[in-house]
């Protein structure tokens, strides 16, 4: 029983009690000896006793109302329910003691109460043929409708008890039929088209009533409809759709022997009551050759092959089937066609012939240039006869794009693939596959010789060094100092090679725009054009160019030539310390080197490990790469710097990586759970955050503060993370705290930690929870509480521990505990931070329950009265409702009939 359930109990005894109070009184009317004949109205609802007639003395005898009167202390008073009198105006005789004459009664009956009125039958049938005319008359029965209205114990059969009017009317809608004349018994006429296949019978409501009797009596009229042969044949498929019949080519299985089209054809009589039978036969087949090909199941409908079909000589018929009714098979008949396919058998494979062909092809041609049309041959037809290709080698250079479902295009893929100077002649291997993925008889080689394109440039041959270097003493003009050389991958002209020095010297100071050297065009030999040069050395640019047949494509390089008299043995050595920020951007200026004399260079020495920075020929020490002081803080290499190919200085790097703000506080774990334990006290430490930052100096230090409007109630020491409580009275049993960790660099980054503080003991597995419940009444809700959090936590939890409180705000503190293993703790503290509101809400429903369970105790003899004056009041007004519905039909009857008073 619910809460609200044992006060309904109390109110419901209280009803019942009042019930009693209500009674009735019976009335009279007086007669003294003036006149001799009296006219009484008595309502046929008056009860047993009710007084009809007194007199100024008592009434001593009377006679002819004996059956419906009797005498009581003087008075003739009901002594049965004038209900059941047929008449209503019956006449009778009384004397009194003080008056000489016999007074004449007449009692005028009312009749304001309803009756028994019933049909003679409870239910009728009648037939009819379907598409009767209108206004047709139904026969119902063999007696028409041979309805009898009964009242009361006045049904004698013949309907003459009572004088009153008689009345039918049909109640059911929407039906094919309508009662004509109301005062008829039998006038139930059709209305509309009656068809057998709408419906194959009805049930009609008919009502029966007398005119000013109150109460009615329905019986059932069951109209069955008449089939007649009015519909033609019909096939089981929509009109304008065909029957399909699928039959395999060639196959000696598929003769003389019965197929069911798609779907099965069948073919039915329209008018369910007759349902003729129905027969089936061919009446024409197209084309007409293949008249002898087919016969049909005249009763089953199934079609029969003759002959073995062939797809090539004819791949469609179609057969016009006729279904006709056995009882009628000139005029009742309907017509279908069949569609007939012959399926083509793949019994061929696809061919390649010629299966060899040459092509040329320009290298490196452009993707999607066209290099041959792949085409097989495939003796079958239709979708049998359907070609797929695929490349079985060189995949990545080209590829295959349908062209039909018959022929492809090999184009090329890949232009890096198509590399003379790679390969000069590749082959394609295509094979064919039939509609249904099988290999063909055989594949096609496609023999692509690649012609030559200027597309490499001319490569000077010197390993690992930007320049030639070549040295001299003091020759005279005309003497070789050396010999470039560079190679083209290319052939014929492409790869023919002219040779010249394009600028004078690149010397400064005396020697500036000197050229005392010319070179052979065809060879690259070096000679000089004076003797006794004035420069220690000298540097110029040469350039190798080919010949193509289009000189727009002609391809050239360059490189540097340095000559030098023999250089100085002596190498300086010398060490550059260098600070540089990390995270600075790659090509970052970081120092210009410096190594006395002209025509020097400079180039950094490969180590084993890469460093990531880079120098240029003029000495400009740049980043190359990014920084990144936590990964590597220093770097050492060596930078040489050469003059004239000769090594003159060494120059030893050492780089110092300075630290820049470019790391961010980190919490691990970046959601923490503390515990109050079981006293709270102002300044008491609930515990510690901390965030590591990988950055130095003020880049890594770390304050620690509350996200605005988190932890009103705790206070977090800036620099240890240590988090206490300092308003003891304002404590939640849950509460969440966002904490913030700000280094001290610029820019200022930051991270933030969920901390979740839990009033309760440190933590478990369990999450405790404070109730305004006693551990009793949470021992006997256990199941209701656990399935209630549940589902409010969407978690299946169960309570896994109760701890009772004797002063404490609250009554219990419970433990819950997922049911789950794999849920971990931290999830649950999150689920119930997030519901913790449903789940108050959850116990103190459960509290107030539980405190109403003595509330009937709680309604008081004040409360009860209330109560009982309500009742009252409700009653009263019912009563008074009651009796002016009286008072209305009574006024009603006065309208239609006059009482005759004779004296």
């Amino acid at each position: 029983m619910t809460c609200h359930s044992q006060i309904m109990v109390s109110f419901n005894a209280i009803v019942v009690a009042m019930s009693s109070l209500f009674i009735h009184t019976p009335e009279g009317a007086i007669y003294n000896c003036s006149g001799s004949v009296h006219v009484v109205e008595v309502n046929d609802t008056a009860l047993i006793g009710h007084v009809v007639v007194t007199a100024t003395g008592n009434i001593t005898q009377y006679s002819g109302c004996a059956h419906f009167l009797e005498l009581s202390n003087g008075k003739l008073v009901l002594k049965t329910k004038l209900t059941t009198l047929c008449i209503d105006t019956p006449v009778c005789q009384f004397n009194t003691s003080d008056c000489s004459q016999t007074n004449i009664l007449i009692l005028t009956i009312v009749r304001t109460a309803f009756y028994n009125i019933s049909f003679k039958e409870e239910n009728y049938t009648a037939t009819i043929a379907e598409n009767t005319k209108d206004a047709t008359l139904l026969q119902i029965g063999s007696d028409k409708l041979g309805v009898n209205l009964a009242m009361g114990n006045c049904y004698n059969g013949d309907e003459t008890s009572w004088n009153y009017p008689k009345l039918f009317a049909l109640k059911t809608e929407s039906v094919p039929f309508f009662w004509r004349a109301i005062s008829n018994r039998n006038s139930l006429y059709t209305f509309g088209d009656i068809d057998y296949e709408k419906s194959t019978g009805y049930a009609l409501t008919i009502e029966g009533t007398y005119m000013g009797i109150n109460g009615s009596a329905t019986t059932t009229i069951y109209v069955e409809i008449i089939d007649e042969d009015d519909q033609n044949p019909t096939f089981n498929i929509k009109d304008g759709i065909d029957y399909r019949l699928d039959i395999a080519e060639g196959d000696n299985a598929t003769v003389n022997r019965p197929y069911n089209t798609t779907p099965v054809m069948s073919a039915y009589d329209q008018d369910f009551g007759i349902n003729a039978t129905i027969k089936y036969k061919l009446r024409t087949i197209t084309p007409s050759t293949g008249a002898h090909l087919f016969t049909i199941d005249p009763d089953k409908g199934t079609v029969n092959v003759t002959e073995v079909l062939d797809y090539e000589k004819q791949s469609n018929y179609r057969l016009i089937i006729e279904a006709y009714q056995v009882d009628n098979p000139q005029s009742r008949t309907a017509q279908a066609t069949i569609s007939v396919n012959v399926v083509d058998i793949d019994d061929h494979k696809p061919l390649f012939r010629p299966d060899v062909d040459d092509v040329v092809l320009l290298e490196h041609s452009v993707v999607g240039t066209h290099v041959y049309n792949v085409r097989a041959l495939d003796n079958d037809a239709g979708e049998n006869g359907f070609i797929t290709y695929r490349i079985i080698s060189n995949t990545e250079a080209f590829q295959l794009l349908k062209i039909d479902n018959f022929s492809a295009a090999l184009n090329v893929k890949d232009p890096a693939k198509i590399d003379r100077e790679n390969q000069e002649n590749i082959t394609v291997i295509i094979e064919p596959l039939t509609h249904n993925g099988k290999a063909g008889q055989n594949n096609l080689t496609v023999n692509i010789r690649l012609e030559d394109i200027n597309d490499n440039n001319p490569v000077f041959g010197i390993p690992d060094m930007s320049e030639f270097s070549f040295t001299y003493v003091n020759q005279s003009d005309g003497t070789s100092i050396g010999k470039v050389e560079a190679t083209d991958k290319d052939t014929g002209d492409n790869a023919l090679l002219d040779y010249e020095i394009v600028n004078r010297t690149m010397n400064a100071g005396e020697c500036y725009n000197d050229s005392p050297f010319i070179i052979n065009k065809t060879t690259g030999v070096i000679v000089m054009s004076r003797g006794c040069l004035p420069c220690d050395g000298y540097r110029f640019v040469v350039q190798a160019c080919d010949n193509p047949y289009n000189p727009i494509a002609r391809r050239c390089s360059v490189t540097t030539v340095a000559v030098a008299r023999i250089a100085n043995e002596t190498v300086d050595n010398s060490r550059q310390n260098i600070n540089v920020t990390e995270s600075v951007l790659i090509d970052t200026y970081v120092a210009q080197l410096m190594c006395g004399g002209t025509g020097v260079t400079y180039k950094v020495i490969p180590s084993i490990t890469a460093v990531p920075f880079g120098v240029s020929a003029n000495g400009i020490l740049k980043t190359s790469g990014l920084l990144d002081r936590e990964n590597n803080s220093t770097y050492d290499f060596l930078v040489q710097a050469y003059q004239y190919g000769q090594v003159k200085c060494n120059i030893n790097i050492s780089i110092n990586i300075l630290d820049g703000n470019d790391n961010a506080p980190v919490f691990q774990p970046d959601m923490y759970i503390l515990y109050l334990g079981n006293t709270t006290e102002k300044g008491q430490i609930v515990g510690i955050v901390r965030a590591n930052d990988s950055d130095i100096g003020d880049n890594g230090i770390v304050n620690y503060s509350f996200k605005t409007r988190s932890g009103k109630s705790y206070f977090i020491n800036g620099s240890s993370g240590e988090i206490s409580l300092v308003s003891p009275d304002h404590v939640r049993d849950i509460e969440q705290l966002v904490v913030i960790a700000t280094d001290q660099g610029t820019p200022r980054y930051e991270a933030s930690a969920v901390v979740y503080v839990l009033s309760g003991d440190v933590g478990t597995s369990s999450v405790p929870l404070n109730t305004p419940l006693e551990k009793g009444q949470i021992t006997h809700k256990k199941n209701t509480l656990e399935r209630g959090i549940s589902e409010i936590l969407n978690q299946s939890v169960v309570i896994s521990h109760v701890k009772a409180y004797e002063k404490s705000p609250h009554r219990s503190r419970i433990f819950i505990t997922p049911t789950e293993k794999s849920v971990e703790t931290s999830t649950l503290v999150r689920q119930v931070y997030n519901n913790f509101e449903e789940i108050r809400t959850l116990f103190y429903s459960a509290l107030e329950c539980a405190d109403t369970k003595h509330f009937d105790s709680d309604l008081g003899a004040p409360k009860i009265g209330f109560i009982v004056m309500a009742v009252v009041i409700l009653v009263g007004t019912s009563i008074a409702i009651v009796f002016i519905y009286r008072q209305f039909n009574w006024t009603k009857q006065m309208l239609y009939r006059k009482p005759v008073t004779v004296m």
